[in-house]
């Protein structure tokens, strides 16, 4: 506890930094220690039958400082917020960490930050401009590109990126991208496409024929349940596919902010050449985001995966299997 400025109650001289002081252990009074050992007791012992705690001295000048430091901060919050209300009326507000810019981090917590305007650059375009592509979450995505522009960096953290990287790249409507990922994902398991679907549906075989022998136990109280069958050995292909799924997933998480960037130059760079109404409509259907879309292409892509297995079912063969066929004629 700081005692700076309070007086000793003994010598009545006022402690400094240097003061060794002393607390009472049944009041709480400060003594300097000399003080207390040359009196033996607290100061103010003939109190304690009386429940007596020592309590901060009123000090009209510490109280005045904490009341100015207080205002400074609510005044510096105001600014922030008429900011706030200011920049998105005139087209977006977009904070940053300010003191971070130049080493690269993303940093955005107060006081740190400051205005990212509407107007200010961002490489060959403006927030604003970014923002009509952006359009939903734009506050997250634009200061995230001004700050791989000012560190020159390509890398930036994207949660749902990672963890959903497909989905939200058909989201945010960068189809050639999600169409990437998605055959990087599923190319091993679609080639080797018989093992994958072999190793299921015997499970699923193992799971019915579990369920109709616990059925017919059940009536039976002598006959112990059957065992809960457990899946086989799993096919190579879906081991080196998990690993295929967590490379996809890094490399969206960490460069999806970088790729969504580009796109959205790719857009402003055909918009360029139309201009009021036209340009608007233009980046509003290219632009923002689509849940309809991502949920379709989301649909499309299990329809090709279960005809191409559907497929695999009914012939007994996978494109691995041609390919070796191939290769012995």
């Amino acid at each position: 506890m700081d005692f700076n400025g309070i007086h000793c109650p003994v010598c009545h001289e006022a402690f400094t930094a240097e003061s060794d002081v002393v607390v009472c252990p049944e009041c709480g009074t400060p003594m300097h220690r000399e003080c207390y050992n040359r009196l033996g007791h607290c100061v103010k012992e003939d109190k304690h039958a009386e429940g007596y705690v020592w309590k901060r001295p009123y000090d009209p000048q510490a109280e005045a400082a904490r009341q100015a430091e207080e205002e400074r901060i609510r005044q510096r919050r105001q600014q922030y917020a008429d900011a706030d209300k200011e920049q998105q009326d005139r087209g977006g507000l977009f904070g940053i960490g300010y003191d971070n810019v130049e080493k690269g981090t993303e940093s955005q917590f107060f006081p740190n930050m400051r205005v990212l305007g509407p107007d200010e650059k961002i490489g060959n375009y403006t927030a604003k401009e970014y923002s009509a592509v952006v359009q939903r979450n734009a506050n997250r995505y634009i200061p995230k590109f001004f700050i791989m522009e000012k560190s020159k960096r390509k890398v930036s953290l994207n949660l749902a990126g990672f963890f959903f990287p497909i989905l939200w790249l058909a989201y945010r409507k960068m189809y050639k991208w999600a169409a990437l990922a998605a055959v990087i994902t599923l190319i091993i398991p679609l080639i080797f496409a018989n093992k994958v679907y072999r190793y299921y549906a015997d499970y699923t075989e193992a799971v019915q024929e579990y369920l109709m022998e616990d059925m017919e136990t059940e009536a039976d109280e002598d006959t112990p349940p059957p065992a809960m069958p457990v899946p086989g050995e799993r096919p190579m292909a879906l081991v080196i596919n998990a690993y295929v799924e967590l490379l996809v997933q890094v490399a969206v998480g960490l460069f999806g902010n970088f790729l969504y960037r580009k796109r959205c130059d790719e857009l402003l760079n055909e918009a360029a050449s139309r201009a009021g109404p036209e340009r608007e409509a233009f980046l509003r259907k290219h632009g923002g985001v689509s849940a309809m879309n991502c949920v379709s292409f989301a649909v499309i892509l299990y329809l090709v995966v279960m005809a191409l297995l559907l497929l695999t079912a009914k012939t007994g063969t996978d494109l691995a299997t041609i390919i070796w066929r191939l290769f012995q004629q």
